[in-house]
C-alpha cells in the first residue's frame, strides 16, 4: 500500500509577531569597593520622574534584535530600585528588609543598606517602617566559598551587596 502526503503551507500572513519576554528579578544591589553610595550604573530617577515611571514600559521599547536579550535583561536589572519603588507603592501592605554585605564589616554593609533605603523613601515615598535594614561581613549565600582559590577579587566583589529579602512575592516576582 502506497501512501501520498501533500503539504500546503499557508500563505505568509504581514503581521509582526509579538513575543513576551520574562526575566528574574535579581535581588541584589552590587555596590563598588570603598562606597556605600548605589553606584551609577544602576537607573536612578528623581522624586518628579517616578509619576511617568512604569515597570510595564520598560519592555516596550524591545528592540527587533532578538539576539539583544541580554543587553533587555541588564536594562530590567539596572532598574530593580525603580521596579521595587514602583511595586512598592502600588501594593501598600509590604515590607522588605534590606540586608547589606560588607568586607569591612557590618557597619558599612548597614550604610550600604541605608542608602537603598534612603533612594526608596525619598525619591518612592515609601513608609521608612516598611523597610528595615542590617549589615553583615557576608551574604547568607556568599559568592565566595571556603577553599575558593580562582578569581577571588571578582567574588569577593560579588559579597558587596544589598540583598532585598521581602515575604510578598508580588515584590519580587518576575518581570
Amino acid at each position: 500500500t502506497k501512501a501520498t502526503f501533500t503539504v500546503n503551507a499557508p500563505k505568509n500572513v504581514p503581521t509582526k509577531r509579538t513575543v513576551r519576554e520574562s526575566f528574574p528579578i535579581r535581588n541584589y544591589v552590587f555596590f563598588d569597593l570603598n562606597s556605600t553610595e548605589i553606584p551609577k550604573r544602576y537607573v536612578l530617577l528623581q522624586k518628579d520622574e517616578v509619576k511617568d515611571f512604569k515597570e510595564e514600559e520598560l519592555g516596550a521599547k524591545s528592540s527587533d534584535n532578538e539576539k539583544g536579550r541580554s543587553a533587555r535583561q541588564m536594562v530590567v536589572y539596572y532598574n530593580v530600585l525603580n521596579i521595587l519603588g514602583d511595586r512598592m507603592q502600588k501594593n501598600p501592605n509590604t515590607s522588605i528588609s534590606l540586608v547589606g554585605s560588607s568586607e569591612s564589616g557590618p557597619a558599612d554593609g548597614k550604610a550600604m543598606a541605608e542608602s537603598v533605603k534612603k533612594y526608596l523613601v525619598d525619591v518612592f515615598a515609601i513608609s521608612p517602617t516598611r523597610i528595615a535594614v542590617s549589615g553583615k561581613d557576608k551574604p547568607v549565600l556568599p559568592s565566595e566559598k571556603p577553599g575558593s582559590q580562582n578569581d577571588l577579587e571578582l567574588l569577593r566583589a560579588g559579597d558587596r551587596r544589598v540583598t532585598i529579602e521581602s515575604a510578598s512575592p508580588e515584590l519580587l516576582m518576575e518581570y
